[in-house]
């Protein structure tokens, strides 16, 4: 019988985590985002480094709804104490896993 070299759920998914404050919180995988929606994760965690003071409204407001997006039931009380600098930390390590995952080279190709 051959090995089994791919396991995947539809229901379940190993979620990786982050810890603020000494609290644990659940991040999405990346499989359970549409390649649409890594690829414009990516595209905010990248424009965050071309920002000027102009534009820094529309970023701040991107970048949160974006860890909306990637966060699961991330009090709001813990999302406004986190920097701006912070919750981008949340979306590269986000974006990193995705690219390990193979959903960005996928939204790029696309």
């Amino acid at each position: 019988m051959a090995d089994n070299v791919l396991n995947l759920s539809t229901t379940e998914f190993d979620r990786p985590t982050i810890t603020i404050d000494g609290d644990t919180f659940e991040m999405r995988a990346p499989e359970e985002l549409s390649i649409k929606r890594v690829r414009r994760m990516t595209e905010i965690a990248e424009s965050l480094k071309n920002t000027d003071d102009q534009d820094i409204d529309g970023v701040v407001a991107g970048v949160s709804d974006q860890l909306d997006m990637v966060m699961l039931d991330l009090p709001d009380d813990v999302k406004e104490s986190l920097t701006l600098g912070q919750q981008a930390k949340i979306l590269k390590a986000f974006t990193r896993l995705a690219k390990e995952d193979g959903a960005v080279a996928s939204a790029d190709s696309s």
